[in-house]
């Protein structure tokens, strides 16, 4: 693959060719299938510039950029609405790299929400969820009316003291991870680290407290019958 010029913090995603016509259902598709590379890196004047490379043509695509206000959350990408979205620092923005029309845009927040992660609303659209004063805030993107800009809802809150221990009930927290198979938030707090099922709203706690900054859960692993053994 050819090398791509890095600038002062980069971030990137690794997507089967086939991720917007239905034409793959991905159990597979990482052995000898196409694929795209996106890569996105920002200065350190706050320009960010993208572009994609395809494994069909061994190029790069043309180059898009865009302004935003602060660099790049160290949080993992989200694949959602036929797009890549990486959350900015503070928390009051998302960057938006449309797959499709090959165009970077800034999406606003509803506020400060820093150390969010972002999640697939239900409807397959963006959605967040993070720690705030004590409570666990989840906002979904909806388009109220066809035609209309799409705005951000409050999906769910919930007050970790109403589910938490008596002994854990300290406000302190920050969400690391989002299961969507199971629909549970992982919360490292000082006392460790738990996992909230959002449906049950039971707590456990998984692991002792330590610098974490991202989780990556699975569910199993596959392996392809008879390319193995």
């Amino acid at each position: 693959m050819p090398a791509y010029p890095s600038g002062h913090m980069y971030n990137g995603a690794v997507l089967c060719a086939k991720h917007g016509n239905g034409g793959c259902d991905h159990l597979d598709c990482g052995h000898g299938g196409s694929f795209v590379v996106v890569y996105v890196d920002v200065d350190t004047d706050h320009v960010v510039r993208a572009s994609a490379y395809s494994s069909e043509t061994r190029a790069w695509g043309a180059t898009t950029s865009v302004h935003v206000d602060n660099f790049f959350e160290d949080r993992v990408s989200l694949l959602a609405g036929g797009a890549l979205h990486f959350a900015l620092e503070g928390g009051r923005s998302i960057l938006k790299y449309d797959l499709s029309r090959h165009r970077l845009s800034v999406i606003g927040t509803p506020g400060d929400f820093a150390g969010m992660v972002m999640m697939e609303a239900e409807d397959g659209g963006l959605g967040f969820v993070a720690v705030l004063n004590g409570c666990i805030y989840i906002w979904t993107q909806q388009q109220q009316e066809v035609g209309t800009t799409i705005r951000w809802a409050q999906h769910r809150t919930i007050e970790l003291e109403t589910v938490l221990p008596r002994r854990y009930r300290s406000q302190s927290g920050e969400v690391i991870g989002f299961a969507e198979a199971t629909n549970a938030v992982f919360i490292n707090r000082h006392e460790g680290v738990f996992v909230l099922d959002l449906n049950s709203r039971k707590v456990r706690k998984v692991g002792e407290r330590g610098d974490y900054r991202n989780i990556l859960p699975y569910m199993s692993f596959y392996t392809p019958s008879g390319r193995y053994g």
